[in-house]
């Protein structure tokens, strides 16, 4: 089965004794649950938390990619003057 969540494509699986879903543009987006219900709002719930981790870690990257160039300017700045 699929389902559009959040605007990504969900891939819902029924097993004998539970539900799974995953979202094969966010691999790391898997969840279990034994309704179909609660699948759908774990994945919700999973695919957020994914998305905020990754401004997160590309917050941090910039703020680290900036204090670089900043220093590396200062250096330059300092061997012309």
């Amino acid at each position: 089965m699929h389902a559009c969540i959040q605007g990504y494509d969900v891939i819902l699986e029924k097993g004998p004794a539970s539900w799974g879903a995953y979202v094969p543009e966010l691999p790391v987006c898997v969840v279990v649950a034994d309704t179909r219900e609660e699948v759908e709002g774990d994945i919700a719930k999973a695919i957020t938390m994914h998305l905020e981790g990754l401004r997160e870690d590309e917050q941090e990257r910039d703020a680290v990619l900036r204090k670089r160039s900043d220093d590396l300017l200062t250096r330059v700045a300092r061997h012309a003057g």
